[in-house]
Order: C-alpha cells, then structure tokens, then sequence
C-alpha cells in the first residue's frame, strides 16, 4: 500500500495525541461522575469515620474553605486518626451548609 498524505497527516496526528496526552488523571478537583465513594490511598476501603465525612460533604463541597478540607483532604486520605479526630466537627459543617441550601461560593 501507497503512503499518502491522509496517512502521513493521520500518523502525525496520533503521535501528538499520544505524546501530549497525559495519564487521563482529573487534576481539575472537580467531582462530575463521582459517586462520593472514595476510598483513600490505593483503593482501600474507607475507614467508617471517613466515609462518614466523605457521605455528609460530598454534595456540598466546592472545592475551597472547610467543607473541601474535610472531604477533599481528611476523607480522602483515609487516615483513621484523623478521620477519629475530625468525624464530628466536619459532619456537623456539612450537615449545616446542606440545610442552608447546599454549595455556595464565598463561604
């Protein structure tokens, strides 16, 4: 079969894309199509304290201030001590903010 410029456009393509694509990881911080299981290091099973923390702020957590910290920091990294120590003030939070209404920017 003949090169043609289709194939050599199409072979300069796919290298690019391969070169330039990256690991597929979402660094955004963003949560679309997040079920809110997360479970810490390497896939473990969430300790029960951080799922609970995971559970009470995924829907409201924005991604900045302490409803983040408590789900994007404490919960994910799945440290049962810290989990322990943090359980109730951050459910309390996130318990609060989806009363008042949910996400909001600025709080």
């Amino acid at each position: 079969m003949a090169t043609t410029p289709q194939h050599l456009v199409l072979a300069g393509f796919l290298t690019v894309l391969l070169a330039c694509g990256g690991d597929g990881s979402d660094d955004s911080g963003e949560h679309e199509g997040d079920d809110g299981e997360h479970g810490g290091h390497h896939g473990d099973e969430p300790h029960p304290d951080c799922k609970a923390i995971s559970d009470a702020c995924h829907a409201v957590d924005i991604g900045e201030g302490e409803i983040s910290e408590c789900h994007g920091t404490i919960a994910h990294e799945n440290d049962e001590t810290r989990c322990k120590e943090e359980k109730e003030r951050c459910v309390s939070l996130c318990e609060a903010a989806e009363a008042d209404g949910g996400p909001q920017s600025g709080d």
